[in-house]
């Protein structure tokens, strides 16, 4: 089984950048994030970071608790805020 999820945030695109980027701010944007860790960091500038992470779940409706591994990639765009 797949969930999707889906956020609108009336934020500017540069706010968005950052929360997304900040690991330690998982918890305002998804609650099912139990525990998160960076495994490794691929690139890393002031516009673009791309980096795989760990993360771990709690119990979810008929859903066990679960952990995988994500490759994130966060691109600031010129000319979006």
């Amino acid at each position: 089984p797949t969930i999707k999820g889906v956020l609108l945030m009336p934020r500017p695109p540069s706010t968005c950048f950052t929360l997304f980027s900040d690991d330690s701010r998982v918890s305002e944007y998804n609650d099912n994030c139990k525990e998160l860790k960076d495994v490794a960091t691929i690139l890393k500038d002031e516009d673009v970071h791309v980096k795989v992470n760990w993360c771990a779940t709690g119990r979810f409706g008929p859903f066990m608790a679960r952990d995988f591994t994500t490759v994130v990639r966060n691109e600031r765009l010129r000319g979006e805020g």
